[in-house]
């Protein structure tokens, strides 16, 4: 057994003697804290030890012990004494706790000298405000129905009650400032309700109060541009801001050629080189015209070449149906001014716009129309930058020219059957 167990069971009062069976012929051990448990240390008598037997020591009285076990019994049992037989060891108390001092008690909080904060202090009032407006000479009621005039009544300052139109028209109009005059002192009229109809009245009167720089209408600005010559159409062309293309442009694009020409060609747009240069037809699709016209007998100098556009659109995209309209009236001028024998309208665009419609150019070409009041006698035929994208559709645009050149030349004439446009 440890010294460990030993201390455990001496805390318990367990008597060590009875923890540990002494074999026969074996000293009886002595714990090391057997003076703390039995007293005094102990003293074997030296009389006694003589006498004694070898053997195990005596036990106490009351407490029997089974005799060795017969062979192949491997237990032997200590029977222990009976409760009331064996007097228990004194155990002792646990000293009770002692009363923790008390502290000194803290004095109470009201005790403590605190002194008290200041008083606020107190603004003194802000001195009444004097009203912005003097008050009404006339205090309103408390029933503002009861106050307002009754809805039948007229104001003071009503414009006089309209008349019909034909009424209007037959009386004498007083002039636009005699009017505002009389409308600001407030005199004449015992009607104001129908306002949009007096106004309508009085729009005739200022119509010459409009902005001299406003733009004409539609019809007036085309009217006036069918009636200019040369020079004037092209002034008005190189000014123009009819749309929003006048902001992008570099130079505008007018026209090239014989004015008196008998065949005159019309494209679409300027690209980059014409609107760089001022003239239709100067980059590479312009010099595959010029071979094109070259190979019927023809030159730049005795045909017309325009475009629907005078201004280039921004990447070369198509025409805006706004835009074109824009042009529109300057086109027509140019080929009243020249007066054709015949058209040609080279591509999809120029085609649309002089026809009037949206067949593809694969439909169209081939056979004549008629354009404008004079029935002027047009062919369509491809465009230049699209026979550069496909070389295999420049026969048929050389065929179609061959056809214009024997109109010109007398050896034919154009087929404008009841059926064409």
């Amino acid at each position: 057994m440890s010294d460990r167990h030993r201390r455990y069971l001496a805390a318990l009062g367990i008597p060590l003697w009875l923890s540990r069976r002494v074999l026969p012929g074996a000293a009886q051990p002595v714990p090391a804290d057997a003076q703390a448990l039995s007293g005094p240390p102990f003293e074997p008598d030296p009389a006694t030890a003589q006498q004694a037997p070898e053997g195990p020591p005596a036990l106490p009285a009351g407490v029997e012990t089974r005799r060795a076990a017969p062979a192949g019994d491997e237990t032997q049992r200590l029977q222990l004494p009976d409760a009331d037989a064996v007097e228990p060891l004194p155990m002792p108390l646990p000293a009770p706790p002692q009363a923790r001092p008390a502290s000194p008690a803290r004095p109470a909080l009201a005790a403590e000298a605190i002194e008290p904060p200041p008083a606020p202090a107190v603004a003194e009032p802000a001195p009444a405000l004097r009203p912005v407006c003097p008050p009404p000479a006339t205090p309103v009621p408390a029933d503002i129905d009861d106050w307002l005039p009754p809805e039948t009544d007229p104001p003071p300052s009503a414009p006089p009650r309209p008349r019909p139109r034909a009424q209007a028209a037959a009386a004498p109009v007083p002039p636009p400032a005699a009017a505002d005059e009389a409308i600001d002192a407030g005199g004449g009229g015992d009607d104001w309700t129908d306002y949009a109809q007096w106004a309508a009245m009085s729009a005739d009167v200022h119509d010459d109060d409009a902005p001299a720089d406003a733009p004409p209408p539609a019809d007036d600005r085309r009217a006036r541009i069918l009636g200019m010559d040369w020079d004037e159409l092209a002034s008005t062309v190189a000014g123009c801001s009819a749309c929003p293309l006048c902001r992008t442009r570099t130079r505008t694009v007018f026209g090239t050629g014989d004015r008196r020409a008998r065949l005159m060609l019309v494209g679409e747009a300027p690209g980059r080189d014409e609107d760089l240069q001022g003239e239709p037809f100067v980059g590479e699709a312009g010099k595959l015209l010029n071979e094109m016209l070259r190979a019927i007998g023809l030159s730049r100098a005795e045909v017309y070449i325009a475009n629907v556009l005078k201004c280039r659109p921004p990447q070369n995209r198509d025409p805006l149906p706004a835009e074109a309209l824009a042009c529109r009236a300057h086109l027509d001028r140019q080929i009243a001014l020249v007066g054709p024998e015949l058209i040609v309208a080279l591509g999809r665009i120029p085609a649309h716009e002089l026809l009037a419609t949206q067949t593809q150019v694969g439909r169209l070409r081939g056979r004549w129309h008629r354009y404008g009041p004079a029935a002027i006698p047009l062919l369509v035929t491809y465009h230049p930058a699209y026979l550069l994208r496909s070389p295999a559709e420049k026969g048929k645009s050389l065929d179609d020219l061959e056809r214009v050149l024997d109109v010109l030349e007398g050896r034919a004439a154009p087929d404008c059957g009841p059926d064409a446009s």
